[in-house]
């Protein structure tokens, strides 16, 4: 057998070649500025736009607010209930009148349901919220009563318990 000798020849680029091979390098250069320009627009947005996601948030929670005069969020005692803690909190158009009650006398309490008239400063009824507390609560027992509304309970200006019979 004879062996074949490859002879391996250094290539060496010739002129022509070595000029395209430049164009591709500046070509390239384009083309990688031209992606991190991509980049650095991309990563701007996403923070114009994080930024405004999180304003947008906080105006979310900017819609909450508490209703606090002293006539609504006083405490009151109704026969043998005392009613504590009264917070009345608007969220979304929707107002929610939230308060303990806890029985302070010896026996238990009949009392399942109040209406709670919420009046505005002259004295004129807003509206009239069912206080309901579910159960008959034994001494000392305590209960926490929410009631809700879409009516406009932004003037309002005093509360008070009153009976509501039940049949």
């Amino acid at each position: 057998m004879e062996k074949e000798e490859k002879k391996v020849e250094k290539h060496e680029p010739k002129k022509a070649e070595k000029k395209h091979s430049k164009e591709l390098l500046k070509e390239n250069k384009k083309l990688l500025a031209i992606a991190i320009a991509a980049a650095a627009v991309i990563l701007v947005a996403s923070v114009v736009f994080g930024i405004t996601a999180s304003n947008n948030d906080k105006a979310k929670d900017n819609g909450t607010k508490a209703i606090t005069a002293a006539g609504v969020v006083k405490d009151e005692t109704f026969k043998e209930l005392k009613f504590t803690n009264s917070t009345l909190v608007k969220d979304n158009d929707i107002y929610t009148l939230t308060m303990d009650v806890v029985n302070t006398s010896k026996q238990a309490s009949k009392i399942t349901e109040v209406n709670i008239p919420i009046k505005d400063k002259d004295g004129n009824e807003i509206i009239t919220l069912l206080g309901y507390i579910g159960r008959e609560l034994a001494p000392d027992e305590k209960a926490i009563i929410t009631a809700s509304t879409s009516a406009d309970l932004s003037g309002a200006y005093t509360k008070e318990i009153t009976e509501r019979k039940t049949e």
